[in-house]
């Protein structure tokens, strides 16, 4: 257990210091361990013959933590208990663990003649507390739940883990996994009989022996030496949200413990996507309309932005500037309920009616905008803008009324670094009002931009 000039202690307390779950070690005033017990070779693969006469700097990733090694020196100059750190000790197999350290400094005592320190590990707790911390910060989502998988890898389940989250169609979507998992264990194909997918079902924890898992998960899962599959369903008002999937290579159910952290883990991983749900609600509404669904103005001029400085996004960039005829008339006469039933129709059509990667907007009122990226002659903008305009002069059923409202249209296209944002808006919104002196309901042209 420790070094011979220490082995007087009485044959109890060696064996409990031997029996106990953290490493137990003397270090002289230079640093130099002098005594070693407990489950030194368990947590860091080392003999005590090993580390003896080696000094803990070698030991210690000083980059993780440094206030750590200013702890240790501290304590040299202190008598009695210190309160404990946190530090990051390197393994044998060139791996680390965080491990809790407490320091009694006891240099003047002759039995002891050095600094006793006691150091449990600590990851699990640590990557707990950086979880909360990430929940608070509001740090990116597949970051948080890779915490929660390397906490599923710490010492109380010992498992190489993953993070199912995205449900739909019978299948979960997304995976944020350990590395050490096969990439056939990273995805989920839909197939009914996994521990996951029954666990979602009844929303209740599955712990299944590999051996009865179907092809071709069990042959995957056999190649890693795996023997157990714990599979913790993550379940919301809705549904199932997510589960945690454990692979473990010990052959045993989940004990009390282990069951005790799993639904802590299963409550912290429902936090985090409801973190993560309404961080997406905020930057949706931050970015659409809350009436319609479509982008706003906000939104609109960003990408427009991104479209006229990007070279490669085609011939022309074009811009639809819509404005509804004969809208105020169905607000006077039904109230602006149907008003805004009116412009959730139209923004509908206009969606349906624009080409694939064209963004639709409402700028406000009954003002509505099209950005087309890569147009690639001005005849087809124009063939654009009559098809939306056909769409949306379409009789609206509204209950037992039907209303029919029209739509004005300007058009204007530039090639990519021809024009600011502000001047193709500008032009679009001329060509807009220049046919409604015109003739309401038609399509108006702003003449062409050409390169500055």
């Amino acid at each position: 257990m420790g070094s011979p000039d220490r082995a007087g202690a009485a044959p109890l307390e060696a064996r409990l210091i031997e029996l106990a779950p953290l490493i137990v070690m003397i270090i002289d005033d230079q640093g130099t361990i002098t005594w070693l017990g407990g489950a030194l070779e368990q947590l860091t693969g080392y003999r005590p013959d090993e580390l003896l006469g080696t000094n803990i700097v070698d030991h210690i990733d000083l980059d993780w933590n440094p206030p750590a090694l200013e702890s240790v020196g501290f304590a040299m100059t202190r008598e009695g208990l210190q309160r404990p750190m946190l530090f990051r000790i390197r393994r044998k197999d060139g791996s680390s663990f965080v491990c809790e350290a407490t320091a009694n400094a006891q240099l003047d005592d002759p039995a002891v003649g050095g600094l006793v320190a006691y150091l449990r590990r600590w990851d699990e707790r640590h990557l707990l507390d950086l979880v909360i911390e990430q929940l608070a910060g509001g740090v990116a989502l597949d970051e948080t739940l890779g915490l929660l998988v390397e906490v599923m890898g710490a010492e109380t389940l010992e498992a190489d883990g993953a993070i199912l989250v995205e449900p739909f169609a019978g299948r979960f979507h997304r995976v944020v996994g350990s590395p050490a998992l096969a990439p056939g264990l990273l995805t989920d194909a839909g197939a009914v009989g996994t521990p996951w997918h029954q666990a979602s079902l009844v929303g209740q924890p599955r712990a299944v022996p590999v051996a009865q898992l179907d092809e071709p998960v069990r042959g995957w899962a056999l190649d890693a030496g795996y023997r157990w599959c714990w599979a913790f369903p993550v379940t919301g008002a809705g549904g199932p949200e997510g589960c945690l999937v454990l692979w473990r290579r010990a052959d045993e159910e989940p004990d009390y413990t282990c069951r005790v952290l799993l639904e802590n883990l299963v409550r912290v991983t429902g936090l985090v996507l409801a973190r993560e749900r309404d961080a997406a609600a905020l930057r949706h509404a931050a970015s659409h309309d809350a009436l319609t669904g479509l982008a706003n103005r906000s939104r609109f001029f960003e990408h427009l932005e991104g479209s006229l400085g990007d070279g490669s996004a085609g011939p022309l960039v074009g811009v639809l500037y819509l404005d509804l005829d004969e809208f105020k008339p169905v607000n006077d006469r039904l109230g602006h309920g149907a008003g805004d039933r009116v412009l959730i129709e139209v923004a509908r059509r206009l969606c349906e009616m624009t080409r694939d990667g064209d963004l639709v907007a409402r700028l406000g009122g009954d003002e509505f905008a099209v950005l087309c990226p890569g147009v690639a002659d001005l005849a087809v903008l124009q063939s654009v803008a009559e098809r939306l305009g056909r769409a949306v002069g379409r009789p609206i059923t509204l209950g037992s009324e039907t209303v029919q409202v029209g739509a004005t249209v300007g058009v204007a296209v530039a090639p990519p670094g021809a024009c600011s944002i502000d001047e193709l808006v500008e032009a679009a919104d001329g060509a807009l009002y220049a046919a409604k002196r015109d003739a309401r309901g038609t399509v108006g042209v702003a003449p062409p931009r050409a390169h500055r």
